[in-house]
């Protein structure tokens, strides 16, 4: 293998990770069993303010992760016993939000894949860049923490009883009641540099008395066990609204994971033109490395549908997402997006996002946007999809689309 030049780590000074008396120094693995390329790189982020500590195959790496809590993991490919792809999937087994940053000698496509799909953050090349490596792993850090916060804060709010449903008289007979009266509202999502609709995004409405609220409507039907019918529903009404979205707009309808067991979903006789609808899957909503997943995933991709990430940034999948649905467009949820022109954080996050989807290839559409200040700084991060009430309130059948003056 190749080792990262000597010259490099000592001539180039790095920036210091921020601490503080109430906040130690994260903690960082690094496995490689070179053990001078594993010594150069403790090295480089020694000097960097991380408390490195090291392992030379992914055996002795597990042990060191049951010692101590790491804040991100630095591991080579190709490791003797448990290689660093083994070491990815026991990782993700157990923890699905610590950030992993595979690095390697002998850059393989069919490698790279594998990796992201064990829900590697970043694939560098040796010899590492010591600026882009201090770059990654602090932009990976943070992500860490950020999906690990969210994670406990929708446990949290998923225990708290917004809306007693036992109360309602009858749930079968509310709930039927409820589809039937259920509505589509539409919401554009745009191109801001092209000024050009891209698509729109399908926003179920019931019009019940005791079921009114999307959320609510989704609740019951996950206690009812009817989230297939209630699907289902969803995508007829999409199809009839399908022949007056101009043809060069996409529409974006929402699915729930279970959905995915549908059968129906993948017949030919649907309502739906698969060329023309993106399939938006929430990371809100629990995804566990299930194989069938990305089975049905890829089934849908065969027949012409793409594949979003909803709510990126907010839900349980943390970095697995990426690996079971592959997808084509992510959205950014927009409880990052809102104020992120004066939150800091917020904006080193998105612009972090962003950075990772650009080069994979992955579309990024910005949710929630309403002032003109959002749309500059995602603008300026490259982000040129962009929906919220800034250009338009979901409406039925379709809103009209209102451009900012800048």
């Amino acid at each position: 293998m190749r080792h990262p030049p000597r010259d490099g780590v000592d001539a180039i000074r790095l920036n210091q990770v921020p601490s503080s008396p109430t906040q130690p120094a994260p903690h960082v693995l690094v496995v490689d069993d070179e053990p001078n390329v594993r010594r150069a790189l403790a090295r480089l982020l020694s000097g960097s303010g991380y408390t490195v500590h090291t392992a030379a195959d992914g055996e002795e790496a597990l042990t060191r992760l049951a010692e101590q809590k790491m804040a991100a993991i630095v591991t080579d490919i190709v490791l003797p016993g448990i290689d660093g792809i083994e070491l990815l999937r026991r990782i993700r087994s157990t923890d699905p939000d610590l950030p992993v940053v595979v690095i390697t000698g002998g850059p393989r496509l069919e490698t790279a894949i594998e990796a992201m799909r064990y829900g590697a953050l970043r694939y560098l090349v040796k010899p590492v860049d010591p600026v882009e490596l201090r770059k990654v792993l602090h932009d990976a850090i943070f992500l860490g923490e950020i999906a690990a916060a969210k994670r406990a804060m929708l446990a949290y709010l998923e225990q708290r009883p917004d809306r007693d449903l036992s109360a309602l008289s009858s749930l079968e007979t509310t709930f039927s009641q409820a589809l039937a009266s259920m509505e589509l509202f539409f919401q554009p999502i745009v191109d801001a540099d092209a000024r050009r609709l891209y698509a729109f995004e399908a926003l179920l409405r019931p019009r019940h008395p005791e079921l009114s609220s999307p959320d609510a409507l989704l609740q019951l039907g996950e206690r009812l066990d009817a989230v297939i019918e209630l699907g289902r529903r969803v995508r007829t009404l999409a199809g009839q609204a399908l022949p007056s979205v101009p043809d060069d707009v996409l529409l974006f309808v929402n699915l729930h994971v279970h959905e995915l067991s549908d059968e129906e979903l993948y017949l030919a006789t649907t309502a739906l033109s698969p060329q023309r609808v993106v399939f938006e899957i929430t990371e809100r909503h629990s995804l566990t490395d299930d194989p069938s997943i990305h089975r049905s995933i890829r089934r849908l991709k065969a027949l012409g549908y793409r594949v979003a990430i909803d709510d990126f940034g907010a839900g349980h999948a943390g970095l697995t997402s990426f690996a079971l649905l592959e997808p084509d467009v992510v959205k950014i949820d927009m409880d990052l997006v809102r104020d992120i022109d004066r939150i800091p954080t917020k904006r080193q996050l998105v612009a972090s996002m962003v950075r990772a989807c650009d080069e994979l290839g992955v579309e990024v559409v910005a949710e929630g946007v309403e002032r003109i200040e959002e749309l500059r700084v995602l603008r300026d991060f490259g982000c040129r999809l962009v929906q919220g009430y800034l250009f338009a309130h979901p409406e039925a059948p379709f809103a009209d689309i209102a451009w900012p003056g800048e």
